[in-house]
């Protein structure tokens, strides 16, 4: 589909280029050259089958996501069975929207009829974010976006209210948006009746104290440099082999083995709270 559309817009040029030479406009000709050689490539790419290639490697990780996002919730749901929880979905922009509906189907569909979800929370990025994604989504203006590093907005400032509006009347919020990397500024931890937290797909480092405390129940974060797979798993066995590989589920039983071996996940100690 996308092949298609750019070989279209390659093709139109190179039309709108000929017009234009019989114009005897100057611009004509290397319009009507940079839209044949644009398509002629395409066309080679398409015959080698690069685009499908691409088209089953995000299907591909789409789907790992789904069952990654399941076995995190077949995990809690196994540990906290019949718990009331909500859950804070993953931010727009910062996953492809395929991806990002996956890590919700995946778990709410995991959670059926073994814990109760008490609502779903969409949270919404600050508004200047906003902006900056929305720019980079128009062509007329994308070259001016500047997409801000997570770490500028995502902070305990702007998490902190979200948790103290919706973390009320359960035992466990799971954020599919993580949780900031300055978290041990949140005033949510002075909460005497605050809910246990569980983070799912974080990209900020994780609170090692806080998840060995049991604050936190269990996290999924993104393993290092990992390619995607070539093929979707079949198999049981293979999903959780697929999901080992690009994740880490870290939970207060294993956080003390996972941080020795890969510190670089955590914040660092004198960093937390």
């Amino acid at each position: 589909m996308v092949a298609a559309s750019i070989l279209i817009l390659c093709v139109g040029l190179m039309v709108a280029g000929v017009i234009l030479m019989r114009q005897d406009k100057p611009v004509g000709k290397p319009m009507a050259a940079i839209g044949a050689v644009i398509s002629i490539v395409i066309v080679l790419l398409i015959q080698f089958g690069v685009f499908e290639k691409q088209v089953k490697v995000e299907s591909i990780f789409q789907a790992q996501t789904d069952n990654a996002s399941q076995r995190f919730g077949r995990y809690l749901a196994q540990q906290f069975p019949n718990a009331r929880v909500v859950i804070i979905k993953p931010y727009p922009y910062l996953h492809k929207e395929e991806v990002r509906q996956g890590m919700i189907s995946g778990l709410t569909r995991e959670l059926d009829g073994k814990m109760t979800i008490v609502k779903t929370v969409d949270p919404q990025l600050p508004d200047w974010v906003q902006l900056e994604f929305e720019k980079r989504l128009d062509q007329t203006r994308a070259t001016e976006a500047e997409i801000p590093n997570l770490n500028d907005w995502f902070t305990a400032d702007h998490f902190d209210p979200i948790l103290a509006e919706h973390a009320t009347d359960c035992d466990i919020v799971i954020s599919l948006a993580g949780l900031p990397e300055d978290s041990r500024r949140m005033t949510y931890w002075q909460r005497a009746d605050r809910p246990k937290l569980a983070l799912g797909f974080s990209m900020a480092r994780l609170p090692a104290r806080r998840i060995a405390s049991g604050d936190i129940v269990a996290a999924v974060t993104y393993r290092l440099k990992t390619p995607a797979d070539a093929e979707l798993p079949q198999t049981d066995d293979e999903v959780v082999a697929a999901f080992n590989r690009r994740y880490h589920l870290v939970t207060p039983d294993n956080v003390a083995e996972k941080r020795a071996k890969q510190p670089r996940l955590f914040v660092r100690p004198r960093q937390q709270s």
